[in-house]
């Protein structure tokens, strides 16, 4: 999947006008080494038993970029960047254009020196430096799964010597795809026995590594900050159509593109710089919310700790208001397909022939579910009414920023769960409720700081999920989750009155 276009110099005019920079001269090498994705051999999140990225290269806009690469290794490999200005001679890949293009398979024992330009920097509405990748595109797919790769900050000009920001991070989230490395005949001779089979389904599962820097379950290191910290995080994302990426950023908040998130979106070869300024200290995750990588080990953590004389950007205070909510899981039978006579009308299709049939040993469409449901008070006898397109979600949970949550959690199932949410300061959420227990109210609180809610780019009100975390993925799919909506201080009111300008009304005067 392809295709090619072509810039002409069609007038004197065309060249660039950024201003000239400096030069700033990197030395690369690709080394072969031997690489574990869980050197402690346990899941540290779960402590149970069970960093690949190249440097960071810096560039200012204008800059021109020298970077001298020896390869170390046994096979042809490069190095190409994304977002910077190169000639043939410097690209790091090569295609039948009659170029000469030798910067796109340096020999082993061989050097190069690939030169590129900085013509353009971050927009006004980007952070001071975005992040691009850099990584080997003699045979793209081979090499990054090989482990080539590595992250490329551009700035502002006058940014890298600005000291604003006090802790940097680069989190690249990828499915490191080992049958697809150059190595893996090599590992099978090293790390197999007589029984590997390449072919073994088993096997080539096993080979796909879930990773966040070529570390998985909790393994990598250095991830430590203090409260009151400016921190970005540049994230990446890499490899094929199995990297979508939901990347969570538990216990806290942070700010991308001057809107508040706790989540960002990653696919292959993009890229988010976010920056948090963290007010809650503690031990949290950051990890992959798709399901598949989430469970095969995309997950870490990372700490914020008091550090004495750092002054955080939320000092304590009294909420505004309490509000309070009656929340209960309960087990219900769902029907996905209730009315079935669409499917012949508008598709001509027989719905014995649909997912939802139940012929043979198929079940349909009817399913037992646990779901969240509010009451009206601490009996919780009466159910409140409920929004008819929520369906199965549980209920809208509304606050706005100054107040707090409390919840009053009862569980009317059969297993433990819990209730918990992103995008506020939390307590008591990770708490397993057992089936028939109440959570007293005052030991599950959701505190909504300002970090927490809309900046003046986002809308009045921005939207987070809150769900039961004592098994995140069966909770999940066995249907806990509901909406939790924050909002402007002074906006919910009118919101949830639902007024509508009488000026607007035809039939008014009648």
């Amino acid at each position: 999947m392809q295709a090619f276009y072509e810039v002409m110099s069609c007038d004197s005019s065309s060249g660039s006008t950024t201003t000239p920079g400096v030069v700033r001269d990197f030395y690369l090498a690709a080394e072969e080494v031997q690489w574990n994705y869980a050197p402690s051999e346990k899941n540290l999140i779960k402590n149970t038993s069970l960093t690949e990225e190249g440097p960071v290269l810096r560039a200012e806009e204008g800059d021109i970029l020298r970077v001298t690469f020896q390869n170390k290794a046994n096979r042809s490999y490069s190095i190409h960047p994304h977002g910077l200005h190169y000639e043939k001679h410097s690209q790091g890949t090569s295609y039948e254009d009659g170029s000469d293009n030798p910067g796109s398979h340096v020999d082993p024992g061989k050097e190069f020196v690939y030169t590129w330009r900085v013509l353009e920097g971050p927009s006004s509405s980007d952070s001071p430096c975005i992040p691009y990748l850099y990584y080997s595109a003699t045979d793209p797919v081979k090499d990054t799964n090989s482990g080539l790769v590595g992250p490329l900050l551009v700035c502002k000009r006058g940014a890298l010597g600005e000291k604003g920001i006090q802790v940097e991070f680069f989190l690249l989230f990828s499915v490191m795809d080992e049958n697809l490395s150059w190595y893996l005949n090599e590992n099978i001779k090293l790390f197999g026995t007589a029984e590997t089979d390449e072919e073994d389904e088993n096997f080539v599962e096993s080979n796909k590594m879930h990773a966040i820097n070529g570390l998985m379950y909790g393994n990598l290191p250095g991830l430590e900050m203090c409260a009151g910290d400016n921190v970005m995080w540049y994230t990446f994302g890499l490899g094929t159509e199995a990297d979508i990426h939901g990347v969570y950023f538990e216990g806290n908040t942070f700010k991308k593109q001057s809107t508040t998130r706790d989540t960002v979106s990653l696919f292959p070869h993009t890229t988010a710089a976010l920056f948090m300024q963290p007010n809650n200290h503690g031990l949290f995750e950051v990890d992959c919310r798709t399901t598949d990588h989430f469970s095969a080990g995309m997950r870490h953590l990372y700490k914020v700790k008091p550090c004495k004389g750092k002054r955080t950007h939320a000092p304590h205070s009294d909420p505004t208001r309490i509000v309070k909510y009656y929340i209960s899981a309960e087990e219900i039978e769902w029907d996905y397909s209730p009315t079935r006579d669409w499917e012949l009308e508008k598709h001509n299709t027989n719905p014995e022939e649909r997912c939802v049939s139940k012929a043979g040993r198929l079940i349909g469409s009817r399913y037992k579910k646990v779901v969240y449901r509010e009451y009206t008070d601490e009996t919780f006898k009466t159910q409140k009414a409920r929004e008819e397109h929520l369906s199965i979600l549980g209920p809208i949970i509304h606050g706005e920023v100054g107040e707090q949550i409390l919840i009053v959690f009862k569980n009317k199932a059969s297993r433990p769960y819990s209730i918990t949410p992103h995008g506020v300061k939390a307590s008591g959420s990770h708490t397993a409720v057992q089936p028939g227990e109440n959570k007293e109210n005052k030991s599950l609180t959701w505190d909504i700081p300002v970090s927490s809610g809309p900046t003046i780019s986002d809308p009045n009100c921005i939207t987070y999920a809150y769900f039961s975390s004592v098994d995140y993925i069966k909770d999940l799919f066995s249907g806990l989750l509901g909406p939790l909506v924050i909002c402007r201080p002074g906006t919910l009111g009118q919101l949830l009155q639902n007024e509508i300008p009488t000026s607007l009304l035809w039939y008014l005067p009648q």
